[in-house]
């Protein structure tokens, strides 16, 4: 029987250089996406955003059952062989292509239940992209169990200088709200092709449509918290599309995206390495409490002061980004933040959970979060996007008990160690919360956007740094680790 590309065992070292590249190549593609943003927000309205997030939306959450857990099914695989690999495939190209008929076949129907017959050509764009996602898909995970993060980079990178391209000579030919439904597509054949000519020599993604046992009993369970995630994310276009107007949501979209630039910019290094490491370690038989403190440490670090940074200087930002246009999305901004924050704090515990082969258990905080956010984000809308947001911040709150006893019950990580763990990264988003009040008050009123912002992010900075370096966070550890291993040795030096 063939048998071919074992689990690699990585170093910390290893690791770390990887794990830097590919944060460089998320920053990169965060870059291009943000001046995307900016480009488009001054090509498009809010009511074509608003248009394109809710096609958008049914498609996202469509994507979870088009995957079915097979790209987590190959990370976690101490060893792949044409026998897991080929009927992994089969079943992804048979699920793609369903949800692409599915969707393209129903989109009058999810038209009509938002109410605006627009919605179904972006739904019929998008269900085309599904029918070239398993070429790119399949050798993307074996390359990300592999954690071949340089070939991978190439890719990723071209196909998104492929979609701002096409997006912004689509938006200035007057495409609309379908300028993003075609960019997609472009974004889609290019990964694929990209993603082709990168697969590793002798890998046999051929599909086979037997033998899907072991993926269906993995998947069956893997894709139940990627589908919360989904009908999470998608919760606020959906109510909003029903309640109020395409206008409306696309400002809490564009308040959304400015929130989630932050874990754009990080999350993609995380999710790439997270599920296949800590798989590694639990076949090891090593304790993955350590690993999920320091990861989480070390995240929170980073992205809990940026959300502060972001919740206090939320007009500032808007206005400076986007134009007047989309200031009333700034209201929102606080409380997506307040629901980001939490969810980055537990971003490691659904991996850790698949790793161990329990990927199910993730699902019952997740539900604990999707349904209070309904709830309250009904109960407290006013006609307002600020009373909607509040709903969503504080239902993302109520699953934080659930995680808790996740972490505790099959982790084994108590949740006194867990909460001392993270907080030198809220002293940390505390000051510089504090630090952005103070530059606001003490700066003359009408003073330039561009300086003001300026002067904030230097300022915040040092005292990420300083404050950091006193409460001795995870970042700033990593940081000074980093530079010492690239310094060269005392004799070298002298010469």
């Amino acid at each position: 029987m063939p048998r071919y590309l074992v689990a690699p065992g990585q170093g910390s070292g290893q690791v770390r250089k990887k794990i830097l590249i590919q944060f460089l190549v998320s920053n990169l593609s965060t870059v291009a996406t943000f001046a995307l943003t900016v480009v488009l927000s001054r090509l498009l309205t809010p009511g074509e955003i608003g248009l394109f997030s809710m096609g958008a939306v049914l498609v996202g959450f469509s994507h979870v059952f088009r995957d079915f857990g097979v790209a987590s099914y190959i990370k976690r695989q101490p060893v792949l062989s044409p026998e897991v690999l080929r009927p992994a495939a089969g079943l992804l190209y048979t699920t793609c292509w369903s949800m692409a008929a599915l969707l393209f076949f129903g989109s009058n129907l999810w038209a009509q239940f938002l109410g605006h017959a627009e919605v179904a050509k972006v739904v019929r764009v998008l269900a085309i992209g599904f029918l070239f996602i398993p070429f790119g898909a399949l050798p993307q995970a074996v390359l990300g169990r592999e954690m071949r993060i340089e070939i991978s980079a190439y890719v990723t990178l071209t196909a998104a200088a492929a979609y701002v391209t096409a997006s912004i000579l689509f938006a200035r030919a007057g495409f609309g709200y379908m300028t993003m439904p075609w960019a997609n597509l472009v974004n889609i054949l290019v990964t694929g092709i990209g993603f082709q000519l990168a697969k590793p020599a002798g890998v046999d993604t051929r599909p086979v449509f037997h033998g899907w046992g072991r993926v269906i009993g993995f998947g069956s369970g893997a894709v139940l918290e990627p589908a919360l995630k989904a009908l999470d994310a998608s919760l606020p276009d959906v109510l909003l599309g029903r309640m109020a107007t395409p206008r409306l949501v696309g400002l809490h979209s564009r308040a959304n995206s400015t929130v989630g630039m932050i874990n754009t910019a990080i999350g993609p290094s995380v999710q790439y390495f997270a599920l296949p490491y800590l798989a590694k370690k639990f076949h090891e038989q090593a304790p993955l409490g350590d690993e999920i403190r320091r990861g989480m440490a070390l995240l929170t670090g980073i992205i809990w002061p940026a959300l502060a940074f972001t919740a206090s200087l939320a007009t500032a930002i808007v206005t400076f980004l986007y134009g007047s246009q989309w200031v009333p999305s700034a209201v929102a901004i606080p409380w997506l933040c307040l629901a980001a924050a939490s969810a980055c704090w537990f971003s490691l515990v659904a991996p850790a959970l698949t790793g161990m082969g329990r990927p199910y258990l993730a699902a019952l905080p997740l539900a604990i979060s999707v349904t209070g956010k309904a709830c309250l984000a009904y109960a407290l809308y006013d006609g307002t996007l600020g009373g909607f947001a509040r709903g969503m911040g504080f239902g993302e709150l109520l699953s934080i008990p659930f995680y808790l006893w996740l972490l505790q019950r099959f982790v084994h990580v108590s949740p006194q160690s867990y909460l001392r763990a993270a907080l030198p990264s809220a002293g940390v988003g505390l000051a510089v919360a504090a630090t952005c009040a103070a530059v606001t008050h003490w700066l003359p009123s009408g003073t330039a956007l561009p300086v003001l912002l300026l002067v904030a992010v230097v300022s915040c900075f040092l005292v990420w740094l300083l404050t950091g370096k006193w409460l001795q966070l995870a970042a700033i550890t990593e940081l000074h680790s980093l530079l010492v291993a690239r310094r060269p040795p005392e004799s070298t030096a002298k010469l």
